[in-house]
């Protein structure tokens, strides 16, 4: 999964589709480069080292997508995992730098149906799922020889669960991705909307939407152009937005209705 929302730099090595999901893993890069330079470098660098999203305190960079294999903690930790490269060093991450990123964190945890929590070397060995950092695959898997231990001993653990937990993720259950530019078009398909001389300013769909579409503008930055949507996207878009509405039309109205909107593929 690429999500649209964030820049993409894609990273020169991918694995390529990865069978098994178990874990967030979480890496410090341990040095005081930016997640922009970080990015640029996976693209080209000689020994492929990769991560799926590298993050500084003022951005969250996408490098590979979300079901392919990342070459940043060996052989068995890649085969397992969805890496986040945090910038900064070990034992001093910022944070801003974990406040940044705890939101993506939380959005790939839901779409992986991985639980928020902390594990352990042993959990990770025995295949147990959560988010763990890279120390914890190093001691999982010693026959791979590894010897990272970030992002560190007294990394907050605690601390930065708790922002990942607290990261609202009903957004992403909507499809924000999508939905930013599409409230328009779904407006303007109820009539009630469109009669009275407050043109239903007092409608509770309007109110509904308004407020979908004030969250989105607080989490995200609108793109110009809505990305196309397949028929069965489309079709789980509908049906999202037909539960949210009070005495919604059926799903597939929803959806005839986007698919003549421009912008849907």
């Amino acid at each position: 999964m690429i999500y649209p929302d964030l820049r993409f730099m894609h990273a020169g090595g991918d694995g390529g589709p990865r069978s098994t999901t178990h874990v967030v893993v979480i890496h410090a890069t341990d040095n005081t480069a930016s997640a922009s330079a970080e990015a640029t470098f996976a693209q080209h660098r000689p020994d492929n080292t990769s991560a799926h999203f590298y993050n500084d305190e003022g951005a969250v960079i996408q490098a590979l997508d979300t079901s392919h294999i990342a070459y940043g903690c060996l052989y068995h930790g890649n085969q397992i995992s969805i890496q986040f490269e945090m910038c900064g060093l070990s034992n001093r991450l910022s944070d801003a730098t974990m406040r940044k990123v705890a939101p993506i964190v939380a959005r790939v945890c839901h779409d992986w149906d991985l639980p928020v929590r902390k594990i352990g070397a042993q959990d990770v060995r025995n295949g147990v799922t959560g988010i763990c950092g890279h120390a914890d695959i190093t001691a999982a898997f010693p026959q791979d020889h590894g010897d990272h231990t970030d992002p560190g001993l007294t990394f907050p653990w605690s601390t930065f669960i708790s922002y990942v937990e607290g990261a609202s993720v009903q957004i992403s259950d909507i499809d924000a991705q999508y939905l930013t530019w599409r409230v328009e078009a779904i407006t303007h398909m109820f009539d009630q909307i469109r009669e009275g001389p407050e043109k239903g300013a007092n409608c509770d769909i309007v109110q509904t939407l308004k407020r979908i579409e004030n969250e989105l503008k607080a989490l995200t930055a609108p793109s110009t152009q809505a990305p196309a949507l397949s028929d069965g996207e489309l079709n789980a878009l509908a049906q999202k937005v037909a539960a949210l509405l009070p005495q919604p039309p059926s799903a597939a109205d929803v959806a005839e209705e986007l698919a003549k909107r421009p912008g849907n593929g």
